[in-house]
């Protein structure tokens, strides 16, 4: 049960809002940093320690990252600055989390997950990230050293697009996006290495290929375990039910919530195709055994008279009258050649071989 319910062996007999790191914890401190920009100008700054997290100001978007959660003392100084409620502080140390979307009096918390693909092991590796919304700020907490949101931070530095010129929540919507499009790149090689299973089970499958089809279908189930519920959190947002999501941004956030319905139905797809490809193994399996058993069975079915001779002229009786005669060896080995061609072209004429 431990497995399954890590958060609940560790934080059981608890208190709510007690902070326990739930999930890989690393060595090294929390990396945090801050980007406070307006229209005139961005400040980017590497922060030593919680203390110098900057508060939000009137004029100006604050966005601070905490990269690593493990790092519980961190996330809680961060968070009592921000005045945050401990159940979101109590949610953010635990990356076992489902994403969800919650509204509070002075923010918006959502949780996500990240999904990027290792090309050297083929494998996919999820990672949480929580997002905190409020009045002209926004905090994300990041289990590693994610540095995944460069894309973001390029734009605000060159003032592309309406980034530096919208609030809080265009930042968060911009986070978010950034974050589901890379879903899309992930699932891709994904979608590769099945194509690639689909043409290794018309090749030749071996032992290999079922460890293959196993693991792929294991990492389906852990993506899409947690991509329906972050279509709902997206859909939450896009509902405009939070005051600290505004009427520009809602647009922009149903664009995203289309691209998770997108998602699913990609995943689906390939859970599907996953599911046919083992019906089509176990398939190729029983039509292998088949043809192997048809073979011993017309190989055991040839043997059967000529066994039967062998077995009569093998007996060794004093009257019997072939046992005599010097041309009875060879008549003997040549009714069973007889036999044998016979029943080969009698199966041959029925179509058996």
């Amino acid at each position: 049960m431990s497995r399954l319910f890590p958060a609940r062996r560790k934080k059981a007999g608890l208190a709510p809002g007690s902070l326990v790191h739930v999930g890989e914890a690393l060595a090294q401190p929390a990396i945090m940093e801050s980007i406070v920009y307006n229209t005139a100008k961005v400040l980017r700054e590497t922060l030593k320690s919680p203390a110098d997290v900057p508060l939000p100001v009137d004029d100006a978007v604050t966005w601070v990252q905490v990269r690593g959660v493990h790092d519980v003392e961190a996330v809680r100084a961060v968070g009592e600055k921000y005045g945050l409620h401990p159940l979101i502080m109590e949610d953010i140390v635990n990356t076992t989390h489902r994403p969800k979307a919650e509204n509070y009096d002075n923010c918006l918390f959502v949780i996500l997950k990240t999904l990027d693909y290792n090309s050297d092991t083929r494998e996919i590796s999820i990672e949480q990230i929580s997002f905190v919304i409020g009045k002209g700020f926004v905090l994300v907490f990041t289990q590693g050293e994610n540095k995944g949101f460069e894309a973001v931070i390029e734009r605000i530095n060159s003032s592309v697009g309406r980034i530096r010129r919208s609030g809080a929540d265009y930042l968060a919507y911009a986070l978010i996006d950034l974050v589901v499009d890379h879903y899309f790149l992930a699932l891709e090689p994904l979608g590769e290495d099945l194509e690639a299973l689909g043409e290794q089970l018309l090749e030749n499958p071996d032992q290999q290929f079922l460890v293959k089809l196993k693991k792929m279908k294991n990492e389906l189930l852990a993506v899409r375990r947690f991509m329906w519920p972050a279509r709902e959190a997206v859909g939450a947002l896009m509902r405009r039910d939070s005051p600290f999501m505004g009427e520009e941004v809602a647009p922009f956030m149903r664009d995203v919530y289309d691209h998770t319905i997108s998602l699913m139905e990609t995943v689906e797809t390939f859970r599907e195709l996953l599911s046919g490809t083992f019906d089509l193994y176990l398939n190729s399996l029983s039509n292998r055994m088949n043809q192997i058993m048809k073979v011993l069975t017309i190989i055991a079915t040839i043997f059967i008279p000529n066994t039967f001779i062998a077995g009569v002229y093998g007996m060794n009786f004093h009257y019997m009258p072939e046992l005599e005669k010097a041309w009875a060896y060879p008549a003997v080995l040549g009714l069973m050649t007889a036999v044998t061609v016979t029943m080969l072209l009698f199966f041959r004429k029925r179509g058996w071989i």
